[in-house]
């Protein structure tokens, strides 16, 4: 079960922690509130622990992002908890262009 969601400067979740999540059904805000950005950060997370290669419509909405974006997800399984993170990080600039990869932290 996820239990909490930490977000950074992933599209318009700045720095957004969601916590005691058991029993959670549904996101409610107004329009541009940021409901389907948190699902995007938690589905582009859950991506990365498939494919290290994320969309490329994910990679061009996060590139040119400064700072680079981070999610973390906690799950609890067995009642023992789970950290996982994904956070993008700068690797290499050539001709003017920075390179960037997908970072995977599981612990």
């Amino acid at each position: 079960m996820l239990r909490r969601v930490e977000i950074a400067s992933f599209r318009s979740c700045e720095n957004l922690v969601l916590t005691d999540l058991e029993g959670v059904l549904a996101l409610v805000g107004r329009n541009g509130a940021g409901k389907t950005n948190i699902l995007r950060a938690i589905e582009w997370a859950s991506k990365t622990a498939v494919s290290t290669q994320p969309s490329s419509a994910d990679m061009i909405q996060l590139i040119s992002r400064a700072p680079l974006p981070a999610v973390t997800l906690y799950f609890e399984t067995s009642n023992e908890l789970f950290e996982y993170s994904v956070a993008q990080v700068p690797m290499a600039q050539e001709g003017g262009r920075a390179q960037f990869s997908v970072g995977l932290v599981e612990q």
